[in-house]
């Protein structure tokens, strides 16, 4: 995977290894190393350095799997290739067992930073500026990456709402569903969805790259028994909880709970506007009534 002068090469660990001695880690090293030689090589011909210091290694394994045991000891011009937990590739924070954890740590400290100062300044700054910052500083975060790290959006979503509560300077522990209908925001859940709808949109239209071509795509039985499911599609089989949350698998349950117009919408619409109708569809649901008569933020208690 390249992109400017960013190299990533990504390759299975079994694709190196004996098929007699599978764990023989010693030898899955010597055969990596010797494809390593081989691209180090085809960079200096091609007059092209490679700066071994920066290069970093990380073994991509479900949590379940231990691999302290696997210690591959990979070089590059004899200096040896640090191994990691995590690395930040193109500004997304990937670790060895893809949860998004670090990332969104990351993500949380960006956007509490800039909450903090929301707050300082909600005295002396107007609503709008407020929400000006708001739109600058913190949504860019949010949504850089979402389709990737967006099924885990607790703590994002407690630091949008200290955000609302800062910009309409309202109580500590005010509802924020009127605050999100009232400035015209969005929850991260519902950005989130907008993300998906969008993805989907570009991809009903072709104009995804190739690599996505049938990324949905449904099987069905191949049989020709007259059976009552004989025309409807074989569902995945989905031993893992990470599979489930992949893309390929969650986006198509996300569109079945969608709003039928919503979709309709998008079938009809290029995808500005289709953007923009759902932003409206979403916002209109954010009517929010407290029914707790003793509901401690919605009491006067001057």
């Amino acid at each position: 995977t390249i992109y400017a002068d960013d190299t990533t090469l990504i390759a299975p660990i079994c694709s190196f290894a004996m098929e007699d001695h599978p764990k023989d880690y010693k030898k899955i090293a010597d055969n990596i190393n010797k494809e390593l030689q081989i691209i180090t090589d085809w960079l200096a011909l091609n007059k092209l350095s490679l700066n071994a210091k920066k290069t970093k290694m990380m073994i991509f394994h479900f949590h379940q799997k231990k691999i302290t045991n696997m210690n591959l000891n990979l070089k590059i011009n004899n200096t040896k290739i640090e191994q990691v937990k995590e690395f930040c590739f193109l500004g997304v924070v990937f670790d060895e067992c893809i949860t998004w954890k670090p990332h969104v740590q990351k993500v949380a400290s960006k956007i509490s930073a800039v909450v903090g100062t929301i707050s300082r300044l909600k005295r002396f700054l107007p609503q709008n500026i407020l929400k000006m910052i708001y739109n600058a500083l913190i949504l860019p975060h949010m949504n850089y990456g979402l389709l990737l790290w967006g099924r885990n959006l607790g703590r994002i979503f407690k630091l949008q709402k200290w955000a609302m509560r800062a910009i309409t300077c309202s109580k500590y522990n005010a509802h924020t569903e009127p605050i999100f209908s009232k400035l015209k925001l969005l929850k991260i859940e519902d950005i989130h969805k907008i993300a998906l709808l969008k993805f989907f949109h570009r991809y009903t239209n072709n104009s995804l790259p190739k690599y996505f071509d049938n990324f949905f795509e449904q099987k069905f039985p191949t049989h020709n028994h007259d059976t009552r499911n004989k025309n409807e599609p074989i569902p995945p089989d989905l031993k893992k909880e990470s599979t489930k949350n992949c893309l390929r698998f969650y986006l198509p349950t996300v569109m079945e709970n969608m709003s039928p117009n919503l979709l309709k919408e998008m079938k009809t619409t290029k995808l500005p506007s289709f953007s923009k109708a759902a932003k409206i569809h979403f916002l209109k649901s954010y009517t929010f009534v407290c029914t707790d008569p003793s509901c401690w933020p919605c009491q006067d208690h001057d």
